[in-house]
C-alpha cells in the first residue's frame, strides 16, 4: 500500500464523496507544501527532488538545467546598473546550486526569486511580503508585474512565483489571474507553471480546460517531480469521471462558493456561482420530479389496466376517480428571496429539495444554503 492510500482521510459515504475526499486531500497536501529548501551550500533538499517519468518519449525534462537558469539571469544582469563584483558573486551562487545537477521546477523558481531580490528592491519587497504574510492579509496589486515595462525576466517569473502563492493557500482566482497569460516558454519552470494553472482550473470547475493543462503536464515532460505526477494523475481520473450539469459537478460547484465565502468574498463572481448552483439544483430537482411523476403515471396506468376478469381497459374508456383533480400551483415571482424566509420557512424548504438525494449530496445542499444564510446575516448587520 503506497503512502497516499494510507493517509488518504477516512472513508466518505458514496464512492464519489471517498474521491472527491482523496483529491481534496491530496491537493491540500501536496500542492500546499513548501518549494524545496534552498541550502546553504547551494544544494538541493535530497527529499524533494525525486522524480517519475509519466509518458513514454516526452520532449522536454521539467528539471531545469544550469543553462536554462543561469544564462537569463546572467543578461538581466548585464542590462542593469549591478556593479562587475556583486554580478559575479550572484552567478557563482547560482552555479553552486547546481553541483548535485539539475534542480527541482520549485526550487529553480526560489533561487531565481531570491538571486533578482537581491539586487532589485520591487522583488525584494515582494518575496518579503510573501513569507510575513497568509491567505487572510489585504492583497496587493503589485501592478509592476504587469507593467510591460518590468524586464521579462522579473516579470513573468515573479507572476509565477506570486500565482504559485496564491494557489498554495487556495486564493485560485488570483492564481489564475496572473498565471492565465503566461506562455511555458517565458518563464524558468515550465512544468510549475502548467501544474499550477492545472490546479486552480479544476479548483474553479473549469473542468475541459483544466483537461487540456492537465494533458500537456503529463505528456510534454519527463522527469516530473513526484508530487506533480501523483496530483495530476488524481486530477486526470477525477475528470475523466466529471459529467457536465451532473450533481457531482454542482457538489464541485457549490464547494467552490463555500471557499470563497470563507474568504468573505462576496462579490459579483460570488454571486454569479450561487446563482448558477441554484438554477442548476432546480433544473436537477425538475427532472427528478418528472421523472417521479412519469413513474406515478406508468404505475396507475397499470394498476387502472387490471379490470375484473382479466380484460385490459380500453384506451376510449374513462376511468373512474374520485379525487377533484385540483393540483396546487407553484407560485414563483422575482421577489423570492431564500434569505427572507423565516428559520421555520428555510428548514422545511431545505428538507424538501433535499429529501430524495444520496445521504452525501443532501448535506451538502444543506450545508450550502446554510452557509448563504448566514452570509447574508452578517451582511445585513453590517
Amino acid at each position: 500500500m503506497s503512502d497516499i492510500t494510507r493517509a488518504l482521510p477516512p472513508r466518505a459515504a458514496t464512492a464519489s464523496a471517498r474521491w472527491i475526499a482523496a483529491i481534496a486531500w491530496a491537493i491540500t497536501v501536496m500542492v500546499a507544501c513548501s518549494p524545496p529548501r534552498v541550502l546553504a551550500d547551494g544544494a538541493a533538499d535530497a527529499t524533494m527532488d525525486g522524480a517519475t517519468a509519466t509518458q513514454a518519449a516526452p520532449a522536454t525534462a521539467a528539471l531545469v538545467s544550469r543553462d536554462a537558469l543561469v544564462e537569463p539571469i546572467s543578461e538581466w544582469l548585464s542590462s542593469t546598473d549591478v556593479d562587475a563584483a556583486a554580478s559575479a558573486a550572484t552567478l557563482e551562487g547560482l552555479n553552486n546550486h547546481f553541483a548535485g545537477g539539475d534542480l527541482d521546477p520549485d526550487m529553480a523558481l526560489e533561487v531565481l526569486a531570491r538571486a533578482v531580490a537581491a539586487h532589485d528592491a520591487r522583488a525584494e519587497e515582494l518575496l518579503t511580503w510573501c513569507e510575513s504574510n497568509d491567505a487572510t492579509a489585504t492583497l496587493r496589486d503589485w501592478e509592476w508585474l504587469m507593467d510591460s515595462s518590468t524586464a521579462p525576466l522579473l516579470r513573468n517569473n515573479l507572476r509565477l512565483y506570486l500565482g504559485r502563492w496564491y494557489a498554495q493557500r487556495g486564493l485560485y482566482d488570483e492564481s489564475l489571474l496572473l498565471l492565465d497569460q503566461l506562455e511555458t516558454e517565458s518563464v524558468v519552470a515550465p512544468a510549475t507553471l502548467l501544474f499550477f494553472r492545472s490546479v486552480c482550473l479544476h479548483q474553479l470547475v473549469e473542468s475541459e480546460r483544466a483537461r487540456d493543462e492537465i494533458n500537456a503536464l503529463l505528456t510534454r515532460f519527463h522527469s516530473l517531480p513526484e508530487r506533480y505526477d501523483a496530483v495530476a494523475t488524481l486530477l486526470q481520473h477525477d475528470l475523466a469521471e466529471a459529467q457536465q450539469g451532473s450533481l457531482d459537478e454542482v457538489a464541485r460547484r457549490m464547494r467552490d462558493v463555500r471557499r470563497r465565502l470563507a474568504f468573505n468574498r462576496s462579490g459579483n463572481t460570488v454571486q454569479e456561482a450561487e446563482d448558477r448552483v441554484v438554477s442548476e439544483l432546480d433544473r436537477l430537482i425538475e427532472e427528478m420530479e418528472e421523472q417521479q411523476r412519469n413513474q406515478q403515471s406508468s404505475s396507475s396506468s397499470s394498476a387502472g389496466s387490471q379490470q375484473p376478469g382479466g380484460t385490459p381497459a380500453q384506451d376510449s374508456q374513462l376511468l373512474g376517480g374520485n379525487g377533484p383533480g385540483n393540483v396546487a400551483p407553484r407560485n414563483f415571482d422575482d421577489t423570492d428571496n431564500w434569505g427572507n424566509l423565516s428559520a421555520k420557512q428555510r428548514e422545511e424548504a431545505l428538507q424538501s429539495l433535499s429529501k430524495d438525494l444520496p445521504a452525501h449530496y443532501r448535506s451538502a445542499v444543506e450545508q450550502y444554503f446554510r452557509t448563504l444564510a448566514r452570509q447574508a446575516s452578517i451582511e445585513e448587520s453590517e
